[in-house]
């Protein structure tokens, strides 16, 4: 078994805007550079001899390129204590249109998927006993946190692998998107 989600990869220039951010909140345990992701589908554990099938369909997937932009911060739950600092983007019919073909692929393998209403971020930390007072003072002074568009041009099948010191991430395929050109073909 192995512990899959289908998530975009970020591009280093994003990566970037996120380490000055990793700071001030006691309890934080901030994501590594290369381990930031925004996630499309959860899928948790998943039989291994199933992995070939869904490759498969997600190969098959067609999606134009699109651009995205970061826009602020939050946390969540977005009631009661924070457990996750994450780092907001701005709307996209691009992006929720990938997600939505991303949930049909696995929904027709019959594999299980984490039913959440999609709430596009990317999780900067996740939180332990962090004093509320430091959580809000962290949004505050991150809140304006914006980027300039950068493309997506593929999204990546990854697995979870659990460890004392976090879970390490470990991309199994990675599928490109189409380019922007194939738009405009007759």
């Amino acid at each position: 078994m192995s512990i899959l989600f289908i998530a975009l990869p970020i591009v280093e220039p994003v990566e970037d805007l996120f380490f000055p951010l990793q700071d001030g909140v006691p309890g934080a345990d901030w994501h590594d550079p290369g381990d930031h992701h925004l996630t499309l589908a959860f899928l948790g554990e998943v039989p291994d001899h199933r992995i070939v099938d869904l490759a498969a369909k997600l190969a098959a997937l067609r999606s134009d390129q699109f651009t995205l932009e970061l826009s602020g911060v939050g946390h969540f739950p977005p009631r009661g204590k924070p457990k996750v600092l994450w780092a907001g983007v701005a709307h996209s019919e691009a992006l929720e249109r990938l997600e939505r073909k991303v949930a049909h692929a696995v929904h027709e393998l019959g594999l299980p998927m984490d039913e959440r209403k999609f709430a596009p971020h990317i999780t900067l930390a996740r939180l332990h006993d962090s004093p509320p007072h430091r959580v809000a003072e962290w949004l505050a002074d991150c809140n304006l946190l914006s980027s300039d568009t950068w493309e997506v041009n593929e999204f990546a099948l990854f697995a979870s692998h659990r460890a004392p010191e976090g879970s390490r991430y470990e991309v199994l395929r990675r599928f490109a998107l189409d380019p922007l050109e194939s738009a405009t073909r007759t």
